[in-house]
């Protein structure tokens, strides 16, 4: 369910306006499509599992409004980018798209709808993911998934009751999705505090404000109830909004994701079992661990160059010199090295103080997470140990960001 994702920064940063959440929301579809699309000739896509779900109601309250035409991909879908291609190419006479599902559903949609240039919507069936309104869709390619730009849905319809009624297991991945945000902001604002970087502290205001309902439904085990359900799809479509406002996936994604990144590069056909969440939710674990080891001491940075084929041989040749230039957009020289030492005794405890005021503890995220029941240790999740070291220790070289993963790298203090 997991494999190798480079995302694209050129995404749109117009965020999705129109939000339709709550308990039989999917009865004021009609309605809603009449106001922001007026669509008369509607392609509605979707698989077996989210047309049973959601996609033959949808078709219901509409099928009087405007002419559907539904084209269902079957039972097991891949989110490759010519499956993509041929929903564009179905797409011709129609005036609007419509995604009934998920993450596949959705990131193949949309991208359909950017390559036939037409607005698209969507009806959620989990509470997943954080990519229903991100401008961006990922896509299998060439042997392994890419983030390419797209469009963010006109609306997004959620129905709790549809919501709710999905598979716990998705709901737990989108638990790991969103608790991240502890670890993605941490790496966000030491790399604005080191070297200036862009810093959207009102997107993460935004994001942390649902995180006193989701720790305290996960601690109680109340994660199946409309509100928890409500309270995650919010945090999620907020994530997504991020994303797109920032125009980049910087505000959801950073060393956490570098670390899955790195393992679905490496090792993707054995992570197959894996969801996207809960992979992130090990590996955000992991970073929230290393980083409040580090608060306790100023770190020493150093200058580390690579060369291209370090890259090729950690990475294969053929990854070798996209994440080489990556990688140099960051590199820090001894020159920069030394200045910011030179200052880190006398500004660390200040950053400290600041980064720990948004971070959760990390026992905080762990119960939450394991209440809820997702797992949060690599081999327990049937993924071998020293691949893990290897994507810890390396992970570091696959972005152009810095992130508390750089300091690891630089033997400030081992990550695990």
């Amino acid at each position: 369910m997991v494999s190798a994702t480079f995302p694209v920064e050129n995404m749109s940063t117009h965020p999705t306006p129109i939000r339709i959440l709550g308990t039989n929301a999917t009865a004021s579809i009609a309605e809603v499509l009449a106001t922001h699309m007026n669509a008369k000739q509607l392609l509605l896509v979707c698989d077996d599992t989210t047309w049973e779900a959601a996609g033959a109601h949808v078709e219901s309250f509409l099928n009087s409004q405007c002419n559907i035409r539904v084209q269902s991909l079957g039972s097991s879908v891949r989110p490759s980018l010519a499956l993509a291609q041929e929903i564009a190419a179905s797409a011709a006479g129609a005036d609007a798209l419509l995604a009934v599902g998920s993450g596949t559903i959705n990131d193949l949609t949309k991208y359909a709808a950017a390559l036939a240039d037409k607005p698209y919507a969507v009806v959620a069936t989990a509470a997943t993911m954080n990519g229903y309104t991100a401008a961006n869709a990922s896509l299998e390619h060439d042997g392994h998934k890419q983030s390419m730009p797209a469009r963010p849905p006109v609306f997004v319809l959620g129905d709790t009751a549809t919501l709710s009624a999905a598979p716990k297991r998705l709901m737990r991945a989108g638990l790991g999705d969103t608790l991240c945000r502890t670890t993605v902001e941490a790496d966000m604002l030491l790399s604005h505090h080191l070297f200036g970087t862009p810093y959207p502290r009102e997107l993460f205001d935004v994001l942390r404000r649902h995180e006193t309902a989701l720790l305290a439904g996960s601690m109680t085990e109340r994660y199946d109830e409309a509100l928890f359900i409500a309270s995650l799809f919010e945090a999620l479509l907020d994530a997504g909004d991020a994303m797109t406002a920032f125009g980049s996936s910087a505000p959801a994604s950073q060393g956490e994701h570098m670390i899955a990144h790195t393992l679905e590069l490496k090792y993707g056909s054995e992570l197959h079992h894996l969801m996207h969440g809960e992979l992130i939710a090990i590996t955000a674990l992991t970073m929230s661990q290393f980083q409040h080891r580090v608060l306790l001491s100023a770190p020493t940075l150093r200058s580390m160059p690579y060369s291209l084929e370090d890259f090729g041989r950690l990475f294969g040749k053929s990854h070798a010199e996209a994440l080489a230039n990556a990688y140099a957009k960051k590199f820090i020289t001894p020159e920069q090295a030394d200045e910011i030492n030179a200052k880190m005794p006398a500004i660390w405890p200040e950053i400290s103080q600041v980064l720990a005021a948004i971070m959760l503890p990390t026992n905080t995220l762990e119960r939450a997470l394991i209440h809820s029941g997702v797992t949060t240790k690599p081999d327990q999740a049937g993924i071998d140990l020293e691949r893990y070291r290897f994507a810890t220790s390396y992970a570091h070289l696959t972005r152009d960001r810095f992130t508390f993963l750089d300091l690891a790298a630089m033997g400030v203090k081992r990550i695990h």
